[in-house]
Order: C-alpha cells, then structure tokens, then sequence
C-alpha cells in the first residue's frame, strides 16, 4: 500500500495517513479510472466531476465503478472521502491545472 499505478503514472499515497485500507486504495484507482474514461474533454472542473461522481455513488452504490478486468482488486469498495480523492489528485505529476477563464 503505497502507489497507485495508472498507465505510467505512479502515484505516492503513502504520506496520506487517511487512506487506511486496501479497499480504499482500489476505490481511489476505481474512482481515478473512471473520472479519465468519462471525460468528454482534455480540460474539466475536477471538482465538479468529483461531485458529480459522490452523487452517482450516493443515488447508484459503488457497483459502476468496479471493472472485473483488474484482477487483483477485491469486489468491495470503501469509498473514501472526497479529500482523499483530491489528494491524490493532487498527487500525480501528470495532471496540469487552470484556474478561473484558463480552463475554457
């Protein structure tokens, strides 16, 4: 428990002493993976998706989120809490931010 690896980002977690289990680590790749694959652009408002994504999960479960094609990932999830999200967003080095009419 220490990195979550999307395609050839590695993302250190381990200094974020809130993410306690396996199963919040595999939520965060879950949650990660599906903010990439349902974007509809290069640019989005992070936080937003982030909400968009609490909603989905609140009125739909966890369920859509899981993808039996990573085989080392248990079935549960602990869905973590939106700061954790974030930190770990904030985390990778690949990811470019805008503030304000930048992001148009």
């Amino acid at each position: 428990m220490g990195f979550i690896i999307i395609g050839d980002e590695m993302i250190d977690v381990r200094g974020l002493h809130d993410i306690i289990t396996k199963r919040q680590l595999d939520a965060i790749g879950f949650m990660l993976r599906y903010l990439e694959i349902s974007k509809k652009s290069r640019r989005i408002d992070i936080q937003g998706r982030i909400d968009e994504l609490y909603e989905m999960i609140e009125t739909n479960g966890a369920d859509f989120l899981y993808s039996s094609f990573f085989t080392t990932t248990e079935r549960f999830l602990d869905i973590p809490r939106k700061q954790e999200l974030m930190a770990v967003i904030k985390r990778m080095r690949k990811i470019r931010y805008v503030k304000g009419s930048d992001s148009e």
